[in-house]
């Protein structure tokens, strides 16, 4: 699996089924801004709990306090 979060994993697995993911819901919000709001749902929840290890002591490459 390359490097990529689950929101680009879902994107590039749904194109190759539907095709191009432009589909219009209503005229308010499409198909695009739904996954570029959990995209970045999901970039924010990263770094929440990188940043709770932290507090917590845990620091990069394991091992704690």
């Amino acid at each position: 699996m390359k490097n990529q979060t689950a929101i680009e994993y879902l994107i590039a697995e749904s194109s190759k089924i539907l095709g191009p993911l432009n589909y219009k819901f209503s005229e308010e919000q499409n198909l695009i801004e739904i996954i570029a709001n959990a995209k970045e749902m999901e970039i924010e929840q990263i770094a929440k709990a990188f940043q709770d290890g932290v507090d917590k002591g845990f620091y990069i490459g394991g091992g704690s306090k």
